[in-house]
């Protein structure tokens, strides 16, 4: 019988540096797997659009930006709203919608069943286009919004939505918007214009990959004759990775400079929300 031949030095070396490579091979495809090829990021990781071929089911809010502010390209989920100056103090919404990224920097989406309880009734059909114009540590993007006036008056709006990736574990989300509502185009309403900035702020943290808090602020310039002042929090957390849901909830309070009631605006406001990503 022949005598089994010693390993070398250079074959354990060579098999280990093959070990190694497969490994760290194995190790940022599971990452990339966990996040990047599951086309739904953490929270705190998204972006201002999603992901190309990603579709989206909206009965939350999709950011606490311009997505959740103001007027306009407002009113996804559930919302409890409670106004002591107002006739009706208590006011039962829900925003449902959808949106689409045709690629990863052009996002499209649709509010197609903005309604109101007791009594019931439609709202204003909405659309928003999004573009991204920078991805990264900074994402910027342009965003308009069309409201038609199903119910109320035929308005527009653009912003400048800008999210701050504080590594992994925070996103500042801002924007900057100028929304106009053209009441002469709804019977109700009279001939006048209604023009108002947005200034909305959150700061969102990524407490484990799938739970994430936060708390928002900002400021609105409505009709350019009072201010009012968002100031509350949100958590919420997501559910799958491919196709994923987000639950969240949130409180806010809106404080005004002492002026007389604005239609529309509640004191404070209580949302529910669900959003479900469909990746490709």
């Amino acid at each position: 019988m022949s005598r089994s031949q010693p390993i070398s030095l250079s074959t354990i070396l060579a098999a280990l540096t093959l070990a190694g490579a497969l490994g760290a091979s194995s190790s940022a495809a599971a990452q990339s797997a966990r996040f990047r090829g599951a086309n739904v990021l953490p929270y705190a990781e998204r972006h201002t659009t999603m992901e190309r071929g990603t579709f989206r089911i909206d009965l939350g809010p999709p950011d606490h930006s311009l997505l959740d502010s103001g007027d306009l390209g407002n009113g996804y989920g559930l919302r409890y709203q409670h106004d002591d100056r107002a006739g009706v103090p208590n006011r039962l919404l829900l925003g449902v919608g959808v949106a689409y990224a045709f690629t990863s920097e052009f996002e499209l989406g649709l509010q197609l069943l903005p309604l109101r309880f007791d009594p019931s009734e439609y709202g204003d059909l909405e659309a928003y286009l999004r573009y991204s114009l920078v991805l990264g540590a900074v994402d910027v993007a342009l965003q308009g919004v069309l409201q038609m006036p199903t119910e109320h008056a035929l308005g527009l709006a653009f912003g400048v939505p800008i999210f701050l990736h504080l590594g992994d574990v925070a996103r500042l989300e801002l924007g900057l918007e100028l929304e106009l509502a053209l009441h002469g185009f709804h019977h109700t309403h009279s001939d006048d214009t209604w023009l108002s900035l947005d200034f909305p702020a959150a700061l969102a943290l990524q407490l484990t990959e799938f739970l994430y808090v936060g708390v928002r602020s900002g400021l609105q310039y409505l009709d350019l004759e009072r201010v009012v002042i968002p100031l509350g929090g949100f958590v919420g957390a997501t559910l799958g990775r491919g196709s994923a849901a987000d639950l969240s909830c949130g409180l806010t309070a809106f404080l005004p400079d002492g002026g007389g009631a604005v239609e529309q605006h509640a004191s404070w406001e209580l949302t529910f929300g669900l959003n479900l990503h469909i990746g490709r």
